[in-house]
């Protein structure tokens, strides 16, 4: 079943990884934010997951290469904002982890792929804002360190 295809107004996260582009962008037909994606040889943006789908939008952004997955961050009601993964080879979309459980979001940011992995920073409600690390997969996503110790954040940037 082919994708449905979606028409972006004001696209905001532009991401070239593999053969598609990645884009986030209004979508006035379907009232939200979502992730799209097209391959370079076929460039009608089309709806590659609908990740939040009660609500708003999903606000998808810092999408990075990482092996046959493309990781990135988004919005869902009942995980807040958090890391996510793309399959490029089932075309699944999938929450990784949910770091700061439950609706609180972990809101990573900075996601920068390096040496085979995605270092990124986020607060898991514990810890607060520290740097992390992810492979792709959910065991080996975690935090590097508590940089500052306790709750306080030690803010990590790129």
């Amino acid at each position: 079943m082919a994708s449905p295809r979606i028409h972006l107004v004001a696209p905001i996260v532009v991401s070239f990884v593999a053969s598609t582009v990645f884009v986030g962008g209004f979508a006035p037909d379907r009232g939200e934010v979502q992730a799209a994606g097209a391959d370079y040889t076929v460039p009608t943006p089309h709806l590659i997951a609908d990740i939040n789908q009660v609500g708003r939008g999903s606000d998808p952004a810092d999408f990075v290469l990482r092996g046959t997955g493309v990781l990135f961050r988004a919005t869902t009601d009942d995980d807040g904002t958090e890391l996510w993964r793309y399959d490029l080879l089932t075309g699944n979309a999938d929450l990784l982890v949910d770091i700061n459980p439950g609706p609180s979001s972990s809101r990573p940011s900075e996601l920068t792929g390096m040496t085979g992995r995605v270092y990124f920073s986020a607060d898991d409600g514990e810890f607060g804002r520290e740097l992390w690390v992810s492979d792709g997969t959910a065991a080996g996503t975690h935090r590097v360190a508590d940089l500052r110790p306790g709750a306080g954040s030690s803010s990590p940037a790129q």
